[in-house]
């Protein structure tokens, strides 16, 4: 284990993120539909890149194979990616409720005036703009921030940024991770507000957790073990990219075991063969 731990890509990304934030607050909802699909185009391909050079450092395609097999079929049994996001849903929509239960007590007296300024900002935007806007529910405060919880704190990418940050083997996809992270903040805060900025706090506990965990992990791990960790992670982030560039649906979050499943096969593989 080292003297020190260095949380610099954890760091970095969570200072991206309150960045982000803080400037998409700034522009409020004037970032144009086009720009932050184009933005997140950007995103997709970056995603795509990465996947493809990680996955390069296999060492065993067969481990690799067996990995994303075994573990979608047990993260699909688990119905991990179903779980979480009925569980998100839930939360989404219990606090939006809750929310506009309270707002309308403590305002009651102003909603005339209230709904008349709002019906007066919708006359002055542009059609373009009212036929992309979502809908009452979904544009809660409370619903950006546990999407953006989702998008930020959960994902192959957390997962093995944090792993590679915590065996000693660079902060590169953590950094990587950080302009993405840092991009898709402005993007939702200029949708919801700076309310966004909040996922900071719980991104920096649960990245620096794992990073940390995977300290007192690396000294059990040959380079076999996590150069199939690294190749797999590489898979699970090619699936990743085909979501965000909406050309395929995939739910990486069901293949997730894969990570766990790569290192255990490969030390197995190590034993079996010295039993040979």
């Amino acid at each position: 284990m080292p003297d020190r731990v260095i949380l610099q890509g954890t760091i970095v990304n969570t200072l991206a993120v309150l960045l982000g934030a803080s400037l998409g607050a700034l522009l409020a909802k004037r970032l144009p539909e086009r720009i932050s699909a184009t933005l997140f185009v950007g995103i997709g391909l970056f995603t795509f890149f990465l996947g493809i050079k990680l996955s390069l450092e296999t060492e065993n395609p067969l481990i690799a194979l067996l990995s994303l097999l075994l573990g979608g079929a047990l993260g699909s049994a688990l119905a991990l990616d179903e779980r979480l996001r009925g569980f998100i849903g839930k939360l989404s929509w219990t606090s939006a409720g809750n929310a506009s239960e309270t707002l309308e007590a403590v305002f009651e007296d102003n909603s005339r005036e209230a709904d008349a300024k709002v019906k007066e900002n919708q006359a002055a935007r542009s059609s373009d703009y009212q036929a992309d806007r979502p809908d009452s529910q979904s544009r809660h405060p409370m619903h950006g921030v546990l999407n953006a919880f989702l998008l930020f704190c959960v994902g192959s990418m957390t997962v093995l940024g944090c792993l590679q940050e915590g065996m000693g083997r660079g902060s590169e996809l953590l950094l990587a991770k950080a302009v993405l992270d840092g991009i898709s903040s402005l993007a939702l805060a200029s949708a919801f507000g700076g309310i966004i900025a909040l996922v900071a706090i719980p991104l920096f506990l649960f990245q620096s957790s794992l990073t940390l965990a995977a300290v007192y992990i690396a000294p059990y791990l040959d380079e076999s073990s996590l150069a199939n960790l690294n190749g797999v992670g590489g898979l699970l982030l090619l699936g990743l990219s085909l979501e965000i560039l909406e050309l395929k649906s995939i739910r990486v979050l069901n293949l997730l075991p894969a990570l766990i499943l790569a290192p255990v096969l490969t030390i197995l593989q190590t034993f079996a063969l010295g039993f040979l």
